[in-house]
């Protein structure tokens, strides 16, 4: 299974988090609630930027007392939105040498880098701004946008 997550925050490079808005009752059997519809929405910790529609997943408890879980789709659609809102790249489609910018600490300034490779979620670009023609030795950068993105914080 394929763990998706919501991208850093564009606007500031905070870590962008599921937030918990509530839940309620949706069945009952004898007067114990069965299934809960859980709301969400997705919101940056740091800055709290945050998508405009609240998302829901139903909850049920089994008679045995397993749990199911009904709607799961709709955290991919709330990732996909925030990655949306926030113009997320698609690392796994960048080409090797593109011209990039990287830093590791969001109060840094940006350094000039060429693009290696994308790997667990980390942007790795070729060592002291060199390309792949020049070096084989990579480091792994904690934020990174595309050098044609220049207003946009990505990772």
């Amino acid at each position: 299974m394929k763990i998706i997550k919501p991208e850093k925050c564009y606007k500031c490079g905070g870590e962008a988090r599921f937030k918990f808005l509530g839940a309620h009752n949706v069945k009952n059997i004898e007067g114990k609630p069965y299934c809960a519809k859980i709301l969400f929405t997705i919101q940056c910790e740091h800055c709290g930027e945050s998508v405009p529609d609240i998302y829901s997943i139903e909850i049920k408890i089994t008679e045995c007392g397993g749990v199911e879980r009904n709607n799961m789709q709709e955290f991919e659609r709330a990732v996909h939105d925030w990655n949306k809102k926030n113009g997320a790249i698609d690392w796994d489609n960048v080409n090797v040498d593109t011209p990039i910018y990287v830093k590791d600490r969001i109060d840094r300034g940006w350094n000039k880098r060429h693009f290696a490779k994308y790997e667990d979620g980390t942007v790795f670009a070729w060592s002291n701004g060199c390309t792949s023609f020049s070096t084989s030795n990579v480091t792994k950068w904690n934020y990174a946008k595309l050098a044609e993105d220049e207003g946009k914080e990505e990772r």
